[in-house]
């Protein structure tokens, strides 16, 4: 998998690296979504520079934060009430915080 990622705030041109990452495990009541298409905006820019009202807390920190794409499967030990009553290959929309 590959990913946009920044080590450090400043102009993206400058800090932003996209780089190949082990896909994570979800754990219990989580999904692996499979992105198909992710924007950078105006507050993408700005958290990325360290202007945003909120900033990474941790480094490496991944950019962007809006993405939509499907899960492929749900694992087994996740209930269908952990993900809120959707089935594995459903189209979705991602946001912090968010699951639309």
């Amino acid at each position: 998998m590959r990913k946009l990622q920044i080590t450090a705030t400043g102009e993206p041109a400058d800090v932003l690296e996209l780089v190949e990452f082990q896909a994570p495990a979800p754990g219990p009541g989580q999904v692996l979504v499979e992105v198909q298409a992710a924007t950078i905006n105006a507050s993408d820019f700005l958290y990325i520079s360290g202007q945003y009202f909120i900033t990474p807390n941790h480094r490496p920190a991944s950019a962007p934060k809006v993405s939509a794409g499907s899960w492929p499967s749900v694992p087994a030990r996740t209930s269908h009430w952990s993900v809120r009553g959707w089935c594995c290959c459903r189209r979705i929309a991602t946001a912090p915080g968010l699951l639309m």
